[in-house]
C-alpha cells in the first residue's frame, strides 16, 4: 500500500516462523533510515509495525530513560516500543496519539494489536485457514490472503443502507473484524486471545462542574494549546485545513495568535456553489495572517465515484468524501502533514441534532409532545438513519437479526440515560458515527494522497476534561472572558 507510505518499506520475519510484520513508511519524525520499520528493540526481543503518531513521545522519553531505556533514534516509534516493553497495555491510556500497531514478543510468542482511543487509524484482522491471523490498515490487503472468504455480511449491508457506514467490530465481510477504538487484542503463542478496553468517552457520567464558565474555558484553552503544540512537531512541511467553521478556525487562530507560529492554510471551493466555504475561509486567513492556499474546482463526481470503492475498502456514504480527497490532494502539493478540526462536534456537542433532541425532550416533559415520543426512537430514527427497519424489510424482504439488535441497543442506551441526555448523544456519536463515518473518510482520503492529518480535538486530556461538563443554565449571566481572544472579539 504505497500510498500509505511512499518513503520506505520493510519486512521482518520471526526466526522461528511465528510472525511476519510488514510496513510502508511516510516519514514525519526523524526522516533518516533510523526510523525504518518494522523496528526491533535493542534486545531484539520485540518487533513493532505501527501507523500513526505518538504526539507526547517527548514527554514520555525522559521517564522511560529513568527506567533504564536507551534510545538510538529520535522517533516516536522507539518511544512507543519502549513504553510497551516497560508498561505493557498500561502504556496505552498514557499515549496522546493516533495509532494502529502490532507488536510481537519473540520471547513469549505473544502478538499485541492496539488501536487509538477514538479510531483515527484503522486496523482490520481476519482468521486464516491455518488458525493464524492476518491484519492490515486496509481491507484490500486481507483480500489477497490465500483462502480469504469474501462472503458479504447481510447485516453489514443493512447497516450501510441505514447508517451509511459500518461500525466496529463489524465489517462488510463476515470473515473480517475491525478492532474497536480504544481497545487492544492479545494473541498468545497457543492461539488463545484476550481483549480489553483502555479508554471510553462517557461525558456526564461523573456529574457536572459548577465552576465559573470563563475559568473552565481558560483551562480548556491551555489543554488545546498543548494538544496543538504537540501536533505541530514534524520534520516535514506542515499546514492546516481551514474551512471557516468554528473547529478548524479555532485551531488556526490558536496557532497564529497564541503560539505565534507561521502557518500554511488550505481550503477548497466549488464553482457556482453559493454555499462554498472558501470565501469565509479566505477572509479568516487574511484576519489571522496565514499563508493561504485555495483551489476552486468543478469536480468530476462521476469519475470519482467510479474509483472510490478501491479507496474506501468498504462502503462509506459520507457526502464529504470527495471534497476531503480533493483538499488532501491539493494540500499534499505543499505539505506532508495537515492539522484539522475533526472531533470538535462530538467533544463539545456541536451538532444541530443534539439541540433538536434536547428541545423536544423538554417539550415532552412539559406535556407539549405526547407519550409516543421517545429519545432513542427519535435520535436513532430519521435524525440519524437514512433507512429505517421498514425500509430495510421492503428492500430485503426481512430485517437481519444482528442489524435489528444493534439498532435496538443504541436506542435503549439513549432511552436510559436519565438527565444526561446531551452526554449520551455525545458518547454515542463519539463511539459510533465518528469512528464509523468521519474518521475513516479522513484517513482514507488523506492517506490516498500520502498526507497525514492530525486532529487536536481528539486528545485524551481534552476528552477527560469534557467528561464533567459545566452545568450552565440557560439565561444565567456569565462574566466576560478573561483571555479567550485568539480569534478576535468574543
Amino acid at each position: 500500500m504505497v500510498h500509505r507510505g511512499p518513503d520506505a518499506d520493510g519486512v521482518w520475519a520471526d526466526p522461528e516462523g511465528r510472525c511476519v510484520l510488514g510496513h510502508r513508511r511516510l516519514s514525519i519524525i526523524d526522516t533518516s533510515d533510523a526510523g525504518v520499520q518494522p523496528m526491533l528493540d535493542p534486545r531484539n526481543r520485540r518487533a513493532i509495525t505501527y501507523n500513526g503518531e505518538i504526539y507526547n513521545y517527548l514527554d514520555l522519553r525522559p521517564e522511560l530513560e529513568s527506567l533504564g531505556s536507551r534510545f538510538r533514534t529520535r522517533t516516536d516509534t522507539e518511544v512507543l516500543l519502549e513504553a510497551l516493553a516497560n508498561w505493557d497495555v498500561a502504556a496505552l491510556p498514557r499515549l496522546d496519539g493516533m495509532f494502529a500497531f502490532a507488536m510481537f514478543d519473540t520471547l513469549t510468542g505473544e502478538l499485541l494489536l492496539a488501536r487509538d482511543a477514538f479510531g483515527e487509524k484503522p486496523l482490520y484482522y481476519t482468521k486464516l485457514r491455518n488458525a493464524g491471523i492476518a491484519f492490515a490498515s486496509e481491507l484490500q490487503a486481507l483480500e489477497r490472503c490465500p483462502g480469504f472468504d469474501p462472503a458479504v455480511d447481510v447485516s453489514a449491508m443493512a447497516e450501510v443502507l441505514s447508517f451509511q457506514y459500518i461500525g466496529a467490530p463489524r465489517c462488510i465481510y463476515r470473515s473480517v473484524k475491525k478492532l474497536e477504538p480504544g481497545h487492544w487484542l492479545k494473541i498468545s503463542a497457543d492461539g488463545t486471545s484476550s481483549t480489553g478496553r483502555y479508554f471510553e468517552f462517557r461525558p456526564g457520567q461523573g456529574g457536572f462542574v459548577d465552576r465559573p464558565l470563563p475559568e473552565l474555558a481558560d483551562e480548556l484553552e491551555d489543554i488545546l494549546l498543548r494538544s496543538i503544540s504537540r501536533r505541530m512537531i514534524a520534520d516535514v512541511p506542515l499546514g492546516a485545513f481551514l474551512s471557516g467553521g468554528v473547529d478548524s478556525s479555532t485551531v488556526c487562530a490558536l496557532v497564529r495568535k497564541r503560539l505565534d507560529r507561521p502557518l500554511k492554510t488550505f481550503s477548497m471551493g466549488f464553482l457556482d456553489e453559493p454555499d462554498s466555504e472558501h470565501v469565509i475561509a479566505r477572509a479568516f486567513a487574511e484576519h489571522l495572517g496565514t499563508e493561504h492556499h485555495e483551489e476552486i474546482l468543478t469536480p468530476d463526481v462521476s469519475a470519482f465515484l467510479g474509483g472510490i470503492g478501491s479507496i474506501l475498502d468498504e462502503p462509506n456514504a459520507d457526502s464529504s468524501c470527495l471534497p476531503t480527497y480533493l483538499l488532501s490532494r491539493f494540500a499534499r502539493k505543499h505539505v506532508t502533514v495537515a492539522v484539522s478540526g475533526d472531533g470538535g462536534d462530538e467533544m463539545f456537542g456541536g451538532y444541530g441534532r443534539y439541540l433538536a433532541t434536547l428541545e423536544e425532550d423538554e417539550r415532552r416533559k412539559l406535556g407539549e409532545i405526547g407519550d409516543w415520543w421517545g429519545r432513542g426512537q427519535v435520535y436513532y430514527g430519521n435524525r440519524i438513519l437514512v433507512s429505517l427497519e421498514a425500509d430495510i424489510h421492503e428492500l430485503f424482504g426481512f430485517v437481519p437479526e444482528e442489524f435489528a439488535a444493534h439498532v435496538a441497543a443504541l436506542r435503549e442506551r439513549v432511552d436510559q440515560c436519565g438527565e444526561n441526555l446531551l452526554g449520551e448523544l455525545r458518547r454515542t456519536d463519539a463511539e459510533n458515527y465518528m469512528p464509523g463515518a468521519v474518521l475513516p473518510k479522513v484517513d482514507r482520503m488523506s492517506m490516498q494522497c500520502s498526507l497525514e492529518v492530525r486532529t487536536p480535538f481528539l486528545n485524551l486530556e481534552l476528552a477527560r476534561k469534557g467528561l464533567r461538563p459545566a452545568d450552565v443554565r440557560l439565561g444565567q449571566e456569565q462574566p466576560p472572558r478573561r483571555r479567550w481572544s485568539a480569534i478576535g472579539k468574543s
